[in-house]
């Protein structure tokens, strides 16, 4: 056996371990990749099993500022120092309210969330389109009986 017929072999058996190899990979599937650190890490997140009311303070004494339907989700940014602990969210549409912890289901990690202080933290509704309001036509100062002579109105009183 020459040098040449040894590379051959060499180069034929490094191939053939390379297949087995990638087979026995795609058997256990692909390893897990590390997240990095770096990696920001969603906010926590909640929705609700029925319409609730989003308010200005943490209990239903506070105005309604906004509500989530069935569906809807809001993002979670701290939780009430109250003792019922509702939890301060952000709507879909950038109002900032309270909502009762009994009324939501939630999702991601709460245990680092900020602690608000309701009385410090005034919630945002979200503002409403201006609507022009209509204007009525002036009143017509002028009443007459006969053509081409006018007369200024007069009230009476009845008594």
């Amino acid at each position: 056996m020459n040098g040449r017929d040894l590379t051959s072999i060499i180069g034929i058996a490094v191939l053939l371990l390379a297949a087995v190899s990638g087979v026995e990979m795609a058997l256990r599937g692909l390893p897990e990749v590390p997240q990095e650190a770096g990696n920001r890490v969603a906010a926590p997140s909640l929705s609700v099993h029925s319409r609730s009311n989003v308010r200005a303070g943490d209990s239903t004494e506070h105005p309604i500022i906004g509500k989530l339907q069935v569906g809807e989700s809001a993002t979670i940014l701290g939780v009430s120092r109250g003792s019922a602990g509702w939890y301060y969210v952000e709507l879909p549409d950038g109002a900032r309210g309270f909502i009762s912890p009994e009324v939501v289901l939630t999702d991601g990690d709460l245990k680092n969330l900020a602690t608000i202080d309701p009385a410090g933290h005034s919630a945002t509704a979200s503002p409403l389109p201006h609507t022009p309001q209509p204007t009525q036509p002036a009143a017509a100062a002028v009443l007459t009986d006969e053509p081409g002579a006018a007369q200024s109105p007069t009230a009476t009183a009845s008594g």
